[in-house]
């Protein structure tokens, strides 16, 4: 059976505006709140909006910030609902972006975070983020480095190979 697709249309958020000086950002935040709901209770398959999603050309910040941060809890409720093969979590890649306010929302998400260096790692824990959440990728550690022979050049890599789902095309150049 085939469903149609929906459609939720929007127009004129004009996030980051004010009215008379009134800081108009809760009314904005609970805007986009009723709006993930409304589009998850629907099951509404994409918004449209007609229109300016911020005030001005350059918004401030916060206005960026609010938008973003509806965008990152939506994408990781979508991630958090798809059905997990072999007892898989998700996790975020602290590569792609990883400032506090990211890496904490992500977190309270029920997402784990998945560092890539001992460096990503201390600035997770900086972030107030640690224990089981964070994960270091596969890397050798800096003392582990040494070929056991006092030198100080690393042993030969190993062969890693990758995920079959996304990166199939590129196996031959791991090996």
């Amino acid at each position: 059976m085939v469903r149609a697709m929906r459609f939720l249309h929007t127009s004129d958020w004009h996030l980051g505006r004010s009215l008379h000086r009134a800081d108009l950002r809760d009314a904005q935040s609970r805007f986009l709140d009723h709006l993930v709901e409304t589009t998850r209770a629907e099951r509404v398959d994409a918004v449209l909006v007609a229109g300016d999603v911020y005030d001005r050309a350059v918004p401030p910040v916060d206005a960026v910030a609010l938008y973003d941060e509806a965008l990152v809890i939506e994408r990781c409720r979508g991630v958090r609902s798809m059905p997990s093969a072999f007892g898989m979590s998700a996790r975020y890649a602290m590569k792609a972006n990883s400032s506090r306010a990211i890496l904490e929302l992500v977190t309270e998400q029920g997402l784990g975070i998945d560092a890539s260096s001992l460096n990503e790692v201390r600035r997770a824990r900086r972030a107030g983020i640690s224990g089981p959440s964070v994960r270091r990728l596969s890397a050798p550690s800096p003392g582990r480095l040494s070929s056991g022979r006092g030198s100080r050049h690393p042993p030969r890599p190993r062969t890693i190979w990758p995920c079959a789902c996304c990166c199939w095309a590129s196996r031959s150049s791991w090996a």
